[in-house]
């Protein structure tokens, strides 16, 4: 009889709930660990997987979260501690064969229940998402570039221990390989999309929307996220500049919140 790959999916979203439920779903025995109220997200998890938590984390979590200025980074860093002893509880009681750790909360707190709880029969792998953190702290003052500092020690930790990396994307890669010196062969990287399943915009809607920004008869381009370098938007005007060389009537839309000001004024000029 073949063995189930048990697997533990840590701090994740939504793109983390979705994988979970593809893996049960084709043979696997996933597990979660999450802040976040598993009811939020009961549609994956029902009947699929198993949802574990710091009860006392998460009654907290839910109580703080009114109030913004505990917020550190958009997250609530000083409540992952109490998740350490339940990443380890699961991962002994459930014989678990990879902890797939989301972001770099995730994957530094399953490294410190690693180390803590001797846990050396088990894989890690880092899933590397938007490094929020680090885009908060550049350009600051002395402490924030002591915290900056800090925060590239423990992602080169995290990301030369770990079985494999993944990322989103050629860019994030070779940003990581170049900035801590790391093998690329431990990499492999999943382009960041969406379910259009989950996204069904109303028809009328859509047409007052395209005539209100111009976009009627117009195949309209758009990318929709952070403005900052190694998501690669550079790139988002020459394959413009090339389809207008075959169709005439493309419009290139970007929307999104602009973390790094000289990169978006050089795409500016490019468009």
């Amino acid at each position: 009889m073949k063995t189930k790959l048990r697997i533990c999916h840590f701090f994740g979203g939504v793109r983390s709930m979705k994988l979970a439920k593809w893996q049960s779903q084709h043979g696997c025995e996933v597990h979660a660990i999450s802040v976040e109220d598993p009811q939020g997200f009961k549609d994956y998890w029902k009947g699929n997987f198993k949802v574990h938590q710091s009860k006392f984390a998460t009654k907290l979590y839910l109580k703080l979260r009114p109030i913004q200025i505990l917020s550190v980074f958009k997250s609530y860093w000083f409540l992952y501690p109490f998740y350490i002893g339940t990443l380890a509880r699961v991962i002994k009681e459930n014989k678990i064969d990879i902890v797939h750790a989301h972001r770099h909360t995730g994957a530094i707190v399953a490294f410190m229940a690693k180390k803590l709880y001797g846990l050396k029969n088990v894989r890690f792998v880092f899933d590397y998402q938007d490094p929020w953190s680090a885009e908060e702290l550049e350009n600051k003052n002395f402490i924030h570039k002591i915290a900056l500092k800090l925060y590239f020690w423990l992602e080169g930790y995290v990301t030369r221990n770990s079985d494999l990396v993944v990322t989103q994307g050629q860019e994030q890669t070779d940003l990581l390989v170049k900035r801590h010196h790391v093998d690329p062969k431990n990499f492999i990287f999943t382009w960041n999309t969406s379910d259009i399943k989950e996204f069904k915009p109303y028809l009328k809607e859509r047409s007052v929307l395209r005539k209100k920004y111009g976009l009627e008869n117009k195949i309209a381009i758009l990318y929709l996220g952070s403005i900052i370098d190694y998501f690669g938007i550079h790139l988002i005007p020459k394959a413009d500049n090339f389809l207008a060389k075959k169709y005439k009537n493309i419009k290139l839309i970007i929307i999104g919140l602009v973390r790094d000001q000289h990169y978006w004024e050089r795409i500016q000029k490019e468009i």
